[in-house]
């Protein structure tokens, strides 16, 4: 067993740097289905979430299936974004 946890852990801790996520926003998962995933990085992210509500307003108008949408808060690591989308 002492051999299973260090060689899981050698490779859980070569894999870089940890980002820390917190939802603000969870609609659900989709499965089955496809998954985009986007990086953001934004100074409001009221903005954010007001973009996507009028997003799903202009598909709920064109009668098109709105798909669960997931955002993401960084609350530590990679620097380079704000949110994952």
């Amino acid at each position: 067993m002492k051999e299973l946890r260090e060689s899981l852990a050698a490779v859980s801790t070569s894999s870089g740097a940890k980002t820390y996520l917190k939802a603000v926003r969870f609609d659900g998962t989709n499965n089955p289905g496809v998954l985009l995933n986007s990086l953001v990085k934004t100074d409001s992210e009221a903005r954010l979430l007001s973009h996507l509500n009028e997003w799903e307003l202009s598909l709920k108008a064109k009668e098109v299936e709105v798909p669960n949408t997931n955002v993401f808060r960084v609350i530590l690591g990679d620097g380079s974004m704000t949110h994952l989308f």
